[in-house]
């Protein structure tokens, strides 16, 4: 089982059908929503990380964003240091 936000919200939407289909019992719901809402505390310190460091790197559970915008291109990265140079169009 991966830790990632992904495997997270499939785990939750998962837990949704469950429960929607009855086959969950309402105290499991209970624990489970209870356990999201921390790793989701969790997020939100790892988010403000990100926009101390600049979001230079992922934090394991929120993934790294290695894709560029359309027309945009990484020019150089250094030990710490990434230069992204972006293409204005009109």
């Amino acid at each position: 089982m991966k830790n990632d936000v992904n495997a997270l919200r499939e785990m939750l939407f998962d837990a949704i059908r469950e429960v929607r289909d009855g086959t969950m019992p309402p105290e499991v719901a209970e624990t489970i929503r209870g356990l999201a809402a921390q790793v989701t505390e969790t997020a939100k310190v790892e988010v403000a990380y990100l926009k101390v460091t600049g979001g230079i790197s992922g934090t394991g559970f929120i993934p790294e964003d290695t894709t560029l915008p359309s027309g945009s291109k990484q020019v150089s990265k250094g030990t710490g240091v990434s230069i992204t140079q972006h293409l204005l169009r009109g």
